[in-house]
């Protein structure tokens, strides 16, 4: 190391080499830290967003409910969707600062967990820190729930929400009156924890209103009402009647129904009665009546006679409910009905009697007749004439004698006229025998024989009553009848009557044999063909009686057809509601009281008919009286509505009573109890008939 430094002294003259300088970067212009500059920018942000928070939330807090927000009309908003979209934002602005607050949270707490035990003054100052943080998000979660709440309170209803209201006909357009519409409104939607419908208010657009979820109305005349229904509600915090929304729609009346009447002259009377029908009255505002068609006999048909007038006798005593179906040019059609009374005539009546009758008529005696309890409905009988049926002169007087020329039967008329001119008739068979004769056996049968014939024909099981009731003998002292059903001249069976049934298809001889106590006989006979069975029609009812509407479900399937084959049923259910063809089974609603008969007829394959009737009786629905509230309870003053829309029956009248001296006669009251206190409510209605039923309810009213 020595040496270096010598040889370094050894040239003193050359001169060390001097270190360049190192070049030095041109200096760049100061430019603002990134961090800086986005905390900055944050900053900007949050304090708009705070703003716009405050504002937000000072619109929403400042809504009322009843009010109109100028603000959202300006902007082109409905309140719900302003209040709305206002209330979303808040929420927006909360769940970023609770997200925001969430992170710094959890950072904190893993700093926290981070620290070692060993640097306890570190370890305390995080835990700290972490624990703010903790309590910070908790709190503000707290907050939010809070404005949560309160700002859902502030939400105005959706006046979407509203469903769009249901009509019985479906189709409110181009119907023809009277039409009866039915709207009902209870599928309404809203937030039952928050509010409480207090009452839906209906204009029908023709002057008349109504309340109640469900409703009907009337239309009677042509014209296009627009409906319109507003819901109230009651917000159950606040305890403010709020809008529940109005919904609209339109029904239209474009046609007045066709209209069948008719009057009937005399509607009730002693029968034959004869009665005028006279369908001049009914009318067709939109075009003109084309056909006129009668049931008389109540079977559902149409066929018993055509025209705007028409006569018609009823013999029968009874009553028949007469019906007339008018058709328009344009196919539609209306029935009408009266009921027809046919009572037993008032004429004048008597008994014929015959001192000391004898036990059997005998040619060439003398027989005192009299006309015995003679009276008459229209005051004092004055006349009597005797027409004894054998071609002899008549009698007058209430008594009259008489003496048969000749053996037969005859039959005896004694018509009785009274002050006023009515005349009546009664009659008496007689039949006059000689001493000794042989009885003559008179075979009767239902089904009855056709005139000039002794041939009965009928299908197997053919069943058949056979008589010999009427058989004559001179002396009356008939004791025998014998009945030989197989033509081997033996009698089968014995008595007056008889009810048999052949069970087999084949020819029949039927001979009724009588004998008298001296021993005479006399017989008739009969031939009864039975055919194999054919189509026979059978038809059941799961019920034939009930409260309208009632339902009945019909079987015809044991119905059957003994070598050939049913192809289909045809259901005539007698209310007009047109014929069905269809399967054996089936089920039909009667909608209308009434009494209706049923009638199914069998088709086979080969085109035979057989038919059966059922008879239907459909009863009104009993009157019983129900009624809803609602408010059941409330602090004074209670201000409720009363809806009997649960009762049942044809109610003409209403009859409320509330207990505090207050009524009404309304249908759907709306009634103020003022005074705390149990108010038992007590419901009468009356049908037209005068009858009546009750129902109460108890109302307690509050301090």
């Amino acid at each position: 190391m020595n040496e270096t430094n010598n040889t370094t002294d050894l040239n003193p003259t050359t001169p060390a080499p001097q270190p360049q300088p190192t070049p030095q970067p041109p200096l760049q212009p100061l430019t603002p830290k990134p961090k800086n500059t986005l905390r900055k920018l944050l900053l900007v942000i949050g304090a708009t967003l705070g703003v716009l928070f405050i504002a937000a939330f000072a619109l929403v807090a400042l809504t009322k409910p009843d009010s109109e927000s100028p603000l959202a009309a300006a902007f082109g908003f409905t309140d719900f969707q302003f209040i709305s979209g206002l209330i979303l934002y808040i929420h927006s602005v909360f769940a970023i600062a609770a997200l925001t607050i969430l992170v710094f949270t959890l950072i904190a707490l893993f700093h926290a967990a981070k620290t070692p035990i060993a640097d306890l003054i570190n370890k305390k100052a995080k835990t700290k820190k972490a624990t703010i943080f903790v309590a910070s998000f908790l709190a503000f979660m707290f907050i939010w729930g809070g404005s949560y709440l309160f700002l859902d309170a502030k939400r105005p209803i959706d006046p979407d929400s509203i469903p769009t209201v249901i009509t019985t006909p479906e189709d409110t357009l181009n119907l023809s009156a009277p039409i009866e519409v039915i709207f009902n409104a209870s599928e309404f939607t809203f937030d039952q924890d928050k509010y409480q419908i207090v009452s839906h208010n209906w204009n029908f657009g023709d002057t008349e209103t109504a309340t109640g979820q469900i409703v009907s109305h009337r239309y009677t005349e042509k014209g296009t009402f627009e409906v319109t229904l507003e819901i109230v509600l009651r917000n159950k915090k606040t305890g403010t009647l709020e809008s529940g929304g109005t919904h609209n729609l339109v029904v239209s009346v474009t046609n007045e129904a066709l209209s069948a009447k008719f009057s009937a002259d005399p509607q009730t009377g002693g029968i034959p009665l004869k009665v005028q029908f006279d369908a001049s009255e009914s009318t067709d505002p939109d075009g003109f009546i084309e056909t006129y068609e009668w049931d008389l006999d109540n079977d559902g048909k149409f066929d018993d006679g055509e025209g705007q007038q028409l006569e018609h006798t009823f013999e029968k005593i009874g009553k028949y409910l007469v019906k007339l179906r008018v058709t328009s040019s344009t196919g539609e059609f209306n029935v009408a009905e009266k009921q027809i009374n046919a009572i037993k005539e008032q004429i004048p009546t008597a008994e014929i009697t015959i001192l000391n009758e004898p036990d059997s008529f005998l040619v060439g005696n003398n027989y005192n007749f009299q006309a015995t309890e003679a009276n008459s409905p229209n005051g004092q009988v004055r006349r009597f004439v005797w027409d004894f049926g054998d071609g002899s002169r008549s009698q007058t007087g209430s008594k009259a004698s008489k003496t048969f020329a000749a053996p037969g039967t005859y039959q005896v008329t004694l018509t009785l006229t009274d002050e006023t001119g009515v005349e009546g008739s009664v009659k008496r068979i007689i039949t006059i025998g000689t001493l000794g004769s042989a009885p003559r056996a008179v075979l009767q049968t239902i089904p009855a024989l056709a005139a000039n014939t002794t041939k009965l024909q009928g299908s197997a099981p053919f069943a058949v009553q056979f008589s010999g009731e009427n058989s004559l003998d001179s002396d009356n002292d008939i004791d025998l009848y014998g009945w030989d059903l197989d033509g081997d001249k033996t009698s089968d069976q014995f008595g007056e009557n008889l009810n048999y049934t052949f069970q087999n298809a084949g020819t029949y001889n039927v001979t009724l044999q009588v004998t008298d106590r001296d021993g005479n006989k006399g017989s008739a006979t009969i031939t009864v063909e039975v055919l194999a069975q054919g189509l026979a029609a059978l038809v059941t009812a799961d019920k034939n009686e009930g409260t309208v509407p009632l339902t009945v479900n019909f079987d015809a399937s044991a119905s059957s057809y003994n070598g050939g084959q049913i192809t289909s049923y045809l259901w005539d259910f007698g209310d007009n509601t047109g014929e069905k063809l269809g399967a054996a089974k089936i089920s039909h609603k009667y909608t209308t009281i009434g009494t209706y008969n049923a009638e199914m007829t069998a088709i086979a394959a080969d085109g035979t008919r057989s038919s059966k009737t059922v008879i239907i009786t459909v009863r009104e629905t009993p009157l019983a009286a129900c009624f809803d509230s609602v408010f059941q309870s409330g602090p004074a003053p209670l201000t409720t509505t009363f809806d009997p829309s649960c009762s049942t029956g044809t109610i003409s009248s209403y009859f409320w009573n509330f207990s505090d001296g207050g009524t009404s006669t309304q249908a759907k009251p709306i009634y103020t109890f003022t005074e705390p206190g149990l108010y038992t409510v007590i419901l009468e209605i009356s049908d037209s008939a005068n009858n009546i039923s009750e129902f109460s309810k108890v109302i307690e009213v509050g301090e």
